[in-house]
């Protein structure tokens, strides 16, 4: 083993909904949805008919919202030819189907959808390293503060005014180093990339809802592509550690790097007490699906001893986690916006939480976001895990339907585009010899004497013409052909045989030697060969 170095393995399973966006989203004019199967496309791959590409190009000059809605309604009436380009094929939500075809009658311009992280390579969902490391992080901050700056004034930790101190100011105070020197920069964190053939992902709302019992608990909500939960060991990183004094890497301040181990267990001791936090207003207000989190409850009992020694740690990841999931005990100055004109208030605790729902208005049976559980270097199987996985994807009998439907649906317009495609590129090829030999000819007749271009000419017009039959012997090309050669029956000899050379094998495959015109062709062709008629 490197001495400067280890490497560890983690596995990672989602317990909740998770949603680490792109920053991209889904646009209105890029996809459209059907029997509950979301199409994403890029318009311009789409070649449309003269009329539709008119009233398109109108749609688009009117640049609001009424423009919009009249593309995003015209994608859906025609999406026969728009489906064939899809380049994604995602399961949603019913409720996402049904607003989505409300939104065809009535413009609805949350119809944006936020897309979850995805691999490049072949549109799986992975989790970027970077996300776990923050939450890593969060964790060992608390610890930190909790252990070596408990008791020194809260002021001193936050900027009036903000959302708490800035990452790297705190970041900067607790561990005695900035970017350069802080131990973190030893945690060195690769992407969790899939292990699964088929991750389920599906699109479905956020909800915003209100944590105290007020008359109006719901509020706004959006649309986004999430990461299912009950995926067993779906996800998998490896996590190198590095050790100071190697090159480039200078000895940091104190704190030290802590070991992985302990890492593990300031994440267990972080994480357990905000979920359980939020359980209990989950539980309080009705809002939370039961059995989910019985379910839950008792999985987290049963790797216990796993947890206590530090091989299986909680983690929350991406957004819609609550302020207090990202801040440190009592140091969070959370913003909370009041009505129109009131200043802002700061305070230490958020008043809403967001919440992963299947319909707009639901009120019951949600699932917070982010939850995970990481296996260090997992050896063997986890029993308990994998059954608890089991039955959560159970209790979505629809999403293998959607999820199988989805695949055969994007494997066949993946074949259909590539038979397209190959035919496409045939045409291609084909107009591409074609040119090419338009220009072989053109560059060939540019040094051809006046007589040969005659010949060349008239070459083309008997491989035009279709061969005669016995009823055929009056017909005007043989006249034609009789009053060709007798005009080059003047011309220089090397041109007459040449002459000879390129008419004969047409005249023979033409069947031109009939009657008495094919008798006069014949005895044409024998002085132009330079013999006696």
């Amino acid at each position: 083993m490197n001495a400067f170095m280890s490497s560890t393995r983690l596995a990672l399973t989602p317990l909740a909904p998770i949603h680490i966006g792109t920053g991209e989203d889904f646009e209105p004019t890029n996809y459209v949805i059907e029997d509950k199967l979301l199409y994403a496309f890029d318009p311009s791959r789409v070649e449309l008919p003269g009329e539709l590409r008119r009233r398109l190009l109108e749609a688009v000059d009117c640049n609001n919202d009424g423009g919009i809605r009249k593309i995003y309604k015209m994608f859906y009436e025609h999406r026969a030819l728009f489906i064939p380009v899809a380049h994604s094929v995602i399961p949603v939500s019913p409720g996402v189907a049904e607003k989505y075809l409300a939104g065809l009658e009535r413009w609805d311009n949350r119809n944006f959808i936020e897309r979850a992280v995805c691999a490049h390579r072949d549109g799986r969902p992975y989790l970027p390293g970077s996300s776990v490391k923050g939450a890593m992080r969060t964790a060992w901050l608390e610890e930190l503060y909790k252990n070596h700056h408990q008791g020194k004034p809260r002021e001193m930790f936050i900027i009036p005014g903000r959302n708490g101190m800035k990452n790297d100011q705190l970041e900067s105070l607790l561990l005695g180093g900035d970017f350069g020197t802080s131990p973190l920069r030893l945690l060195k964190m690769a992407d969790f990339m899939p292990q699964q053939d088929n991750i389920d992902h599906r699109i479905i709302f956020a909800c915003n809802y209100k944590k105290n019992d007020v008359i109006s608990a719901k509020g706004p909500s959006t649309r986004k592509e999430v990461i299912l939960s009950g995926q067993y060991r779906a996800f998998i990183a490896d996590l190198t550690l590095l050790e100071p004094g190697q090159k480039n890497i200078p000895q940091a301040r104190s704190p030290q790097r802590p070991a992985l181990k302990d890492l593990a267990r300031y994440c267990n001791d972080f994480y357990q007490n905000r979920f359980d936090a939020e359980a209990r207003i989950l539980r309080e207000r009705g809002f939370v699906d039961a059995d989910w989190l019985a379910r839950l409850h008792a999985l987290l009992d049963s790797v216990k001893e796993q947890r206590e020694r530090s091989e299986v740690f909680l983690l929350r990841l991406g957004r819609y986690n609550d302020a207090e999931t990202k801040t440190l005990r009592g140091l969070a100055s959370i913003k909370i916006n009041q009505r129109q004109g009131t200043p802002a208030l700061y305070q230490g605790k958020t008043t809403t939480l967001w919440l992963a729902a299947e319909q707009d208005k639901q009120q019951s049976r949600l699932l917070p976001f982010g939850w995970a559980l990481l296996e260090i270097d997992p050896q063997g199987e986890n029993a308990a895990l994998r059954s608890w996985c089991e039955k959560e994807r159970q209790g979505r009998p629809d999403m293998g339907v959607l999820r199988k439907r989805a695949e055969e649906n994007k494997a066949r317009l993946l074949a259909e585009r590539s038979v397209l495609e190959e035919a496409r590129a045939e045409q291609s090829r084909k107009e591409r010899e074609q040119a090419a030999q338009a220009e072989r000819m053109e560059r060939e007749r540019a040094d051809m004497s006046a007589e040969q271009r005659l010949v060349a000419d008239f070459c083309k017009e008997l491989e035009e013409h279709p061969a005669l039959k016995p009823q055929d012997a009056g017909a005007h090309i043989l006249a034609k052909c009789v009053t060709f050669l007798e005009s080059a029956v003047t011309w220089s000899e090397a041109e007459r045989k040449q002459c000879v050379e390129k008419i004969e094998p047409w005249l023979k495959a033409k069947n031109m030697f009939m009657g008495k015109k094919g008798k006069v062709i014949k005895e044409y062709l024998q002085k132009l060969r330079g013999a006696q008629a």
